[in-house]
């Protein structure tokens, strides 16, 4: 259901008085509705070559955090970096609770170092992907 609530300028008017404008603050909520979607494997490749030192590397950080955030119990998320070599982080594991802790600390434990080598972190992220038992609806690299 739509709640609304009104806050006038006035709380009362006189009889009699006349006012040709007031204002009226109108509050209205909504109840949240999630959309549904299909569930999701995801797997994300991370540049943590040197270039990525320093901020860039914090904003990397603070965006997977938004990512992990933003994915439900039923998807899933592996993380594979690259800088000289690549390496799965992760292995696409739900978005649970403790999925998404063990993320975040994975995330958090990066720190940028060695040549870009982005081919590597491609080829073993396709891996993860061809190597699924399961398989979610949707799967994105």
């Amino acid at each position: 259901a739509v709640v609304l609530r009104t806050h006038c300028e006035f709380p009362a008017l006189a009889r009699g008085t006349a006012r040709e404008n007031f204002a009226v603050l109108v509050h209205a909520k909504a109840p949240s509705s999630e959309a549904a979607r299909a569930s999701l494997d995801l797997v994300t490749v991370l540049d943590v070559s040197g270039s990525m030192a320093g901020s860039k590397l914090a904003l990397l950080k603070k965006a997977m955090g938004f990512v992990i955030d933003n994915l439900g119990p039923a998807d899933r998320l592996s993380v594979v970096s690259f800088s000289d070599n690549a390496s799965r982080l992760i292995r696409l594991a739900r978005m649970s609770d403790a999925g998404k802790a063990a993320a975040k600390q994975a995330v958090e434990s990066l720190y940028a170092d060695g040549c870009t080598n982005i081919g590597e972190g491609l080829r073993v992220a396709a891996e993860v992907l061809d190597c699924r038992r399961h398989m979610n609806a949707v799967a994105s690299i």
